[in-house]
């Protein structure tokens, strides 16, 4: 849905906030009624007045179109909660269409890892368009998932969608969100950074070095240390859409 307000935004990235650090820092049992009670509040406010009506309180797990496999004019998201928030703004979708890219879908879910992204890109790897950006890790790095366990898992998800597709990963900023967080970021991004140097069709875009060479990209009440504020947001929908814009220029060059 578009249209979304200031408002509205707000409260979306606020209840992304309360969802994440509930599914990542509560996870006994004795805490699934306190996670499915927020669960419930996050629906229940998402339909407050200035909210646009039937959004997702913690995501999108939209499958590629068939239609639009292998298609180099389509596109498909997969991302955590930073993901979810882009498309909560509205301005993902927009920037989206302005570039004259088709959305094939979007698995943009709440405290998405790559080891839940991989078996669901694995059994709709025949739908995916040319171009999927890939954006997970820092929920990996968040929950103190070994490097090597993440790495098996980012090589599934390339693995499947295979040779003939671009994949498109985004580097994580994760250094404060726990104590040894600049070692986590460091080993998590250098999974990802082996990935690209591997693989031909696969490339890496740099957001954490942009978070440190602006201030007040990260959004100042997240405890998480890892989500952003609007105008985050929005410079990093300019930075999907500028791997879209590399992409079609490459396409281009190729066709002359």
């Amino acid at each position: 849905p578009l249209g979304y307000s200031s408002r509205s935004l707000t409260w979306s990235c606020g209840l992304t906030f309360v969802m994440e650090g509930a599914m990542m820092r509560l996870p006994s049992k004795r805490w699934f009624g306190v996670a499915a009670s927020l669960a419930l509040l996050a629906g229940l406010l998402m339909l407050a007045p200035g909210t646009a009506a039937g959004a997702e309180a913690i995501g999108w797990s939209d499958p590629p179109r068939p239609a639009l496999a292998h298609r180099k004019d389509a596109i498909y998201f997969v991302g955590d909660s930073i993901t979810v928030e882009m498309f909560h703004s509205g301005d993902l979708i927009r920037r989206t269409a302005d570039a004259r890219l088709k959305l094939s879908g979007r698995l943009a879910r709440v405290g998405l890892s790559a080891a839940l992204a991989a078996p669901y890109v694995e059994r709709r790897a025949r739908d995916f368009p040319y171009l999927v950006i890939v954006a997970v890790g820092t929920v990996d790095c968040f929950t103190g998932v070994p490097a090597t366990t993440f790495e098996i898992n980012m090589t599934r998800i390339i693995r499947a969608l295979g040779p003939t597709r671009h994949v498109a990963l985004v580097d994580a900023f994760c250094r404060n969100s726990r104590p040894d967080g600049l070692r986590r970021e460091r080993q998590i991004n250098g999974v990802l950074f082996r990935l690209a140097a591997r693989n031909r069709n696969v490339s890496i875009h740099d957001w954490s070095g942009y978070v440190l060479t602006h201030p007040g990209t990260i959004h100042p009440l997240d405890w998480t240390h890892t989500h952003t504020t609007l105008e985050g947001t929005r410079r990093r929908v300019a930075i999907y859409l500028g791997i879209a814009d590399q992409f079609a220029a490459k396409v281009r060059s190729a066709r002359a």
